[in-house]
């Protein structure tokens, strides 16, 4: 069954971190699978190559590009089905001597070996509109996206026009590699079934878990901030002889006439 993978988007997220700071570059061929069947798709004309070539020139490959200015993650997804799993990403990446950005898109194709995901395929690519490769907008998927987005989800409001509750675990990444990929995975499962637990007891919609991070609606401001205030409790009660929390809060990230939202974050540290 194909399930989201916050062990994966934290490999993921460890791949990309060299990429951003160029600092152990020879790591990147840890990452990589032994198997021949590995492929390396890059954005250049003739940027596709396999085996152990990869594994050997990986580090030198990446080495060569610059340090960046700019390197924002846009967007990160990561899901699995038994020994397989995929990442998807874009991040906004702008070089000295560039006056604009550039989007990577770039999926990672992972393989269990042994008790470790490897890298199977990576393929990266930018933008390019269709209507200069093939002369022709192809927009028949994004029309749909569009009417998605536009009909959103059904709401009984009773204050303003919408409640939206975000949450995040602050430092996740720094978390996961203290406790290790396939821990944390299972905690930020465990975490995710909790509150759609609490979400839904005070009516509200879980409508999305993105890395580890949710966005939550409600009919009203005060069934997400009662909601966000529940969350504290699992919090507080979780194994000590695993974890301790620290900093729980609200912050209030908008409020105006026409949305409500609340954030809630937190950070998780490892129990010395």
């Amino acid at each position: 069954m194909i399930r989201s993978s916050p062990e994966l988007l934290a490999v993921s997220r460890r791949w990309y971190e060299i990429l951003r700071t160029k600092k152990n570059t020879d790591e990147l061929r840890n990452y990589l699978s032994k198997s021949d069947e590995l492929r390396f798709v890059g954005t250049g004309e003739g940027e596709f190559w396999s085996g152990q070539a990869v594994r050997d020139g990986v580090s030198g490959f990446f080495a060569e590009i610059p340090a960046p200015v700019v390197f924002e993650e846009v967007e990160a997804e990561a899901f699995e089905n038994a020994e397989t799993g995929w990442s998807s990403f874009v991040h906004k990446i702008q070089f000295v001597g560039f006056d604009e950005p550039v989007f990577y898109r770039t999926v990672l194709i992972f393989v269990l070996e042994g008790a470790a995901w490897k890298i199977i395929n990576r393929h990266a690519s930018v933008p390019t509109p269709n209507i200069e490769l093939v002369g022709k907008e192809q927009l028949a998927i994004q029309k749909l996206v569009d009417a998605a987005r536009e009909d959103g989800p059904e709401l009984i409001q009773t204050e303003g026009l919408a409640s939206v509750l975000f949450t995040d675990v602050e430092g996740s990444t720094t978390l996961a590699e203290a406790l290790g990929d396939q821990r944390w995975s299972v905690l930020i499962e465990n975490h995710f079934q909790v509150l759609a637990a609490i979400i839904e007891k005070y009516h509200g919609q879980f409508v999305k878990s993105l890395g580890d991070g949710t966005l939550s609606v409600f009919p009203s401001a005060k069934e997400a901030l009662t909601a966000a205030i529940k969350i504290q409790g699992p919090l507080h009660r979780l194994p000590r002889s695993h974890l301790s929390v620290s900093g729980l809060g609200f912050i209030l990230v908008m409020s105006c006439n026409l949305v409500e939202i609340f954030s809630v974050l937190w950070s998780i540290k490892p129990h010395a």
